[in-house]
């Protein structure tokens, strides 16, 4: 599957975007990619600060229907991917999981994911904190590179995060194709 980015500068939200796509037809492997949201979101409604420098995308994802009992795996399983985008990044990076979908280093929040259905289909929203990270919020924050020397931008993470997350959920969905046929 090949994925088709769409880069904004600025959106309001790359979950609203990807829905706004998914009405017009996107095809799985959609993705949504802005420089900054004004209207970012995380679970339970909570604001997701997005400041410049740091990812902010959302991926269109169709799994089979009878996937479905199984879509609540896919917050840690692509927390999981993220953390092996991440360490082929960044070796020694401390990142830790939080289930279901939060990325830490030492306690403080790295990234989140949040997944939305909508008509059956999935909408993988993903940010990571690369270049700074929000201050003002309910808990610590931290961001990559305030643990690297040489800085990165989201050029150097976007690439490694998608095949991380796509190998992931092509997996996830290879396992459980297999378990349902058994």
């Amino acid at each position: 599957m090949q994925l088709t980015i769409h880069h904004y500068p600025n959106v309001a939200s790359t979950q609203t975007t990807a829905k706004d796509y998914l009405a017009l037809g996107a095809e799985e492997g959609t993705v949504i990619i802005a420089d900054e949201q004004t209207a970012g979101r995380g679970q339970f409604g909570r604001v997701w600060q997005s400041l410049n420098g740091n990812l902010h995308c959302s991926l269109i994802l169709k799994p089979p229907v009878t996937l479905e009992p199984f879509y609540p795996e896919l917050a840690m399983v692509t927390a999981e991917a993220l953390q092996n985008a991440l360490q082929e990044i960044i070796p020694d990076l401390p990142v830790t999981l939080k289930a279901p979908n939060d990325l830490l280093i030492d306690g403080k929040k790295l990234g989140g994911i949040l997944i939305e259905v909508e008509s059956g289909v999935l909408i993988m929203g993903i940010g990571l904190n690369i270049k700074e990270a929000p201050e003002g919020l309910d808990q610590l924050t931290t961001s990559l590179n305030d643990y690297i020397e040489q800085s990165l931008d989201v050029s150097d993470v976007f690439p490694v995060v998608m095949r991380c997350v796509w190998r992931q959920y092509t997996q996830w969905i290879s396992k459980h194709g297999s378990e349902n046929k058994a």
